[in-house]
């Protein structure tokens, strides 16, 4: 467990899950949506696309060959579809970006309060003491026929009014390795 106290685990501070948003002398903001991700899904979109595209060509040259070098017409249709397409892919992962920032706020560490604010499913904004924010990394063995892994998630959450052993929300980050879950905490 990594809070609520302040605890220093000798680990570099590092944010390999690219969850903070802003971070300043007066907050920490974490949460809300990964432009990099986003993208990435953009990028890998567009590069299948294209892949399919020039196969698609090549696999028409070879049904219906044309005995021109070049069939133009087909590329311009083909170009103009990769096109289309780029633009579809382009305003869903700007829409979805935006609106997963619009409906997930971010939970804000303040600094000189010394206090967390999150909100809810409910959107209710809730104000917790910085002391009383838990924190904790967690670790799991998986064991099949043919692998064995470990994985580990950092965990975050506000303890529950009438509950000390529950939580009001918990916020769970996948982090690979334990190392990896101390080094985003110190972050």
């Amino acid at each position: 467990i990594l809070s609520p106290l302040p605890v220093w685990t000798g680990y570099k501070a590092a944010d390999p899950l690219n969850v903070l948003i802003k971070k300043n002398n007066v907050y920490i903001d974490i949460g809300s949506g990964n432009a990099k991700a986003a993208f990435e899904l953009l990028y890998f979109g567009l590069s299948v696309t294209a892949l399919v595209l020039v196969c698609l060509y090549f696999f028409m040259r070879v049904i219906a060959p044309s005995y021109e070098p070049i069939d133009w017409p087909l590329i311009f249709v083909l170009g103009g579809a990769w096109l289309l397409i780029t633009l579809i892919f382009i305003f869903y992962v700007i829409y979805s970006h935006f609106k997963h920032g619009k409906e997930n706020m971010q939970t804000r560490f303040n600094r000189q309060r010394r206090e967390v604010a999150w909100v809810d499913d409910k959107k209710q904004l809730h104000l917790v003491p910085w002391e009383s924010f838990k924190a904790w990394v967690s670790s799991a063995s998986t064991v099949g026929d043919s692998v064995a892994y470990r994985s580990a998630l950092l965990g975050m959450g506000p303890p529950a009014y009438d509950d000390p052993h529950g939580f009001i929300g918990v916020w769970r980050m996948p982090c690979g390795v334990e190392i990896s879950g101390i080094m985003q905490w110190e972050c």
